[in-house]
């Protein structure tokens, strides 16, 4: 917890939870002691939460919940990160200090808490100076580091373990990088002395234990980089609507016959009829096609509705298409349609056949002997073939 140097009534006092306060369901005695019992927000935060800030002299001071658990985590996008990333956004001055009680990094027997990453990034990210921990049981300095423990003199926020309180007197165990001064020979608190741009700290031991360690640092003059910019939005999407510039079909049993001018396309399996179908694909040039599909108008049900495919050739017209003659159609299908009823809209995916603006080329056939019939052109815009594409 931070307070005054004086004599330190509750007043003075901005604590942070640590293990042991959680032994009681929601810390509560702990709440209870700062805030006043059952009262929800007080000296020590939110008790659902257990994190808060404020402003002193020319610093902005964060006190993080540590206990990540019993609040909903403290990894990237846990709502303590995101409510420090917001405070510490809100909050721009030229020092910030962080305290809680598990250390990030630390070489006593607890050891480096990975949990604490994120929140040491979000600090780091908006150029933090100084962070305070205890929970191992001596006293540890370490130089300004990155959320991943790298040396940076630069941006790196610097730390101290300050377990010393009196309890016990722990070890040392893994020595971690950036480790600048450790001690467990002495007990004591640590004494910061923040300025408008610098801070001092000096530990200041019980009477008799040896240790002595005291410094001074400047604030951060910049944060780090802003991130990039996000990606320009994506260009508006365009529906394209193209109405069949030729539509007929072909009767097997008079296979010399036109059916360009019908109101109607059929579509049967025996007798054997298809239909064709060209469209003036325009207005995709150098955009991308987001979607394209082919959609029909239903005017007799039936079990199978055809299976359409493409047709190199597109110099057929209404006046001169017939079976006997008729242009060949690719094997493969590119979709099919199920049953259809009466007065009913269909469509197909044609994004495989369409690349770019020119002129497309379609046959719908079928083995059905219960023929579907779908509106020409002829039989007027309202109803006729076209294709919907969409394009960005």
């Amino acid at each position: 917890m931070l307070k005054s140097a004086r004599a330190a009534p509750k007043s003075t006092i901005w604590p942070a939870p640590g293990n042991h306060e959680y032994q009681t369901a929601g810390a509560a005695g702990y709440f209870d002691y700062f805030n006043g019992v059952g009262v929800q927000t007080g000296r020590a935060g939110d008790r659902s939460k257990g994190y808060y800030s404020f402003n002193l002299g020319a610093w902005h001071v964060v006190a993080i919940n540590s206990n990540c658990g019993s609040i909903g985590g403290c990894g990237a996008g846990s709502p303590q990160e995101q409510w420090l990333r917001v405070d510490l956004a809100a909050n721009p001055t030229a020092c910030t200090l962080a305290y809680w009680h598990h250390p990030r990094f630390s070489s006593g027997g607890h050891g480096n808490d990975a949990t604490m990453q994120a929140i040491w990034q979000a600090l780091y990210d908006n150029g933090a100076d100084l962070v305070l921990a205890g929970h191992d049981h001596e006293y540890e300095r370490f130089g300004p580091q990155t959320a991943t423990g790298v040396l940076d003199n630069a941006r790196g926020v610097r730390s101290f373990v300050v377990g010393t309180g009196g309890k016990e007197k722990g070890g040392f165990a893994t020595i971690r990088a950036n480790s600048q001064l450790r001690a467990n020979s002495s007990f004591g608190v640590l004494k910061l002395t923040l300025h408008a741009d610098s801070y001092d700290w000096q530990f200041v031991p019980i009477p008799g234990d040896p240790l002595a360690d005291a410094g001074t640092a400047s604030c951060q003059t910049t944060a780090a980089p802003p991130p990039p910019p996000p990606p320009p939005p994506p260009t508006t999407e365009q529906t394209l609507t193209i109405a069949a510039s030729a539509d007929a079909y072909i009767f097997k049993d008079s296979p010399f016959n036109t059916y360009g001018s019908t109101t109607t396309l059929l579509v049967d399996g025996s007798p054997a009829a298809r239909t064709y179908l060209k469209f003036p694909v325009t207005g995709i040039g150098s955009k991308s096609i987001v979607s394209a599909k082919l959609r029909m108008f239903a005017v007799d049900p039936s079990d199978t509705g055809g299976r359409l495919h493409r047709v190199p050739s597109t110099s057929w017209t209404e006046s001169s298409l017939r079976w006997f003659g008729a242009p060949a159609y690719d094997a493969s299908v590119i979709g099919t349609i199920g049953p259809v009823v009466v007065n009913q809209w269909y469509e197909l995916d044609v994004r495989s056949a369409i690349s770019g603006d020119g002129t497309v080329s379609f046959t719908l056939e079928s083995t059905s002997t219960n023929g579907a019939d779908y509106r020409s052109r002829e039989s007027g815009a309202t109803w006729a073939p076209r294709l919907v594409i969409v394009v960005r």
